[in-house]
């Protein structure tokens, strides 16, 4: 006995560790790890094959230590985050703050900071244990208050670095406003112009705008891929704009005829005795008609693109 308290350190620290491993232990047997729905349906749910785990490459600064605690972080991180719920705000602020929306990764943090925060209030009541013959029950709390520091201090952190982030981008605004001025009156367009002072200026404010612009590039590339490729548009007899431009349209509606007329000679009485007709294709189609004075006579009426 060590005469402090009436306890031992040594059977104190040796009851802890052959606490945490039965609790390893009890977490990995089979019948507690079988997966979920979500986990037997994602195979079948992914658009695209996953590559092999031998073909993808390890970080480099990944240690063995690192590895085997990586699953017991997770866990530790998804329970934070279900006590500490926000994740919507955990996420707007990590953009804010530029930067990834890592959410998980973020509790992970927490996690850490909670850790080191826990330690901290161990040496801390360790000492008053030694110097003053502290009791145990607020040592216990001074590690627990310790470890919500810890992971409420990470949040109030990220706080400080939106804010942070914000304060700079408002400063750099001016200074902005004024490129962008300059490059449109020298004949750039809108996007040449952000497209310019994201490459020639540093800052915060640069650096979001030069990230809006990627991410409208990337949106628009497939959405037009979409609405001229796939989308088929009742303004233009049902037919995709690529089909209409490269003069497949008439091919198309021969093919769509062949097909009705094969359903209406099998099943006459679904058409009410009508032979049934593809949607007619306009000669002429506008995006912003110009008005009838303008039009040729000899053309049909123009029709607007729907949606």
């Amino acid at each position: 006995m060590s005469g402090v308290g009436g306890w031992s350190m040594a059977g104190a620290a040796a009851g802890a560790l052959f606490s945490v491993g039965v609790i390893l232990i009890v977490r990995g047997v089979p019948v507690n790890r079988r997966p979920g729905l979500d986990a037997r349906l994602a195979p079948y749910l992914r658009d695209t094959i996953a590559p092999s785990r031998l073909l993808a490459s390890m970080p480099r600064n990944q240690t063995r230590l690192s590895t085997l605690l990586a699953p017991l972080m997770g866990d530790l991180a998804r329970r934070v985050d279900r006590i500490m719920g926000g994740s919507a705000s955990v996420r707007r602020r990590l953009q804010r703050a530029g930067l990834p929306p890592d959410v998980e990764g973020f509790r992970g943090e927490q996690v850490v900071w909670g850790a080191l925060g826990g330690a901290v209030g161990s040496a801390l009541g360790l000492l008053a244990i030694l110097a003053r013959g502290a009791s145990v029950m607020p040592v216990v709390l001074l590690v627990v208050a310790s470890v919500l520091l810890g992971v409420i201090g990470r949040d109030q952190w990220l706080s400080r670095q939106a804010r942070l982030r914000e304060q700079l981008m408002l400063a750099e605004f001016p200074t902005v406003a004024e490129l962008l001025a300059l490059a449109v009156s020298a004949g750039e367009g809108a996007t040449g112009a952000l497209d310019r002072v994201c490459r020639l200026s540093r800052g915060e404010l640069s650096i979001e705008l030069g990230r809006c612009l990627a991410d409208a590039r990337a949106f628009c590339q497939q959405f037009f891929a979409w609405y001229n490729d796939q989308h088929r548009h009742s303004g233009i007899g049902h037919m995709t704009p690529h089909s209409v431009h490269h003069g497949q349209a008439e091919q198309l509606r021969g093919v769509r005829q062949a097909v009705l007329d094969e359903a209406f000679l099998a099943t006459p009485n679904r058409f009410k005795g009508r032979r049934p007709e593809p949607h007619s294709l306009p000669t002429a189609v506008w995006i912003n008609p110009p008005s009838p004075e303008t039009i040729n006579p000899k053309s049909s009426q123009p029709c607007a693109v729907n949606s």
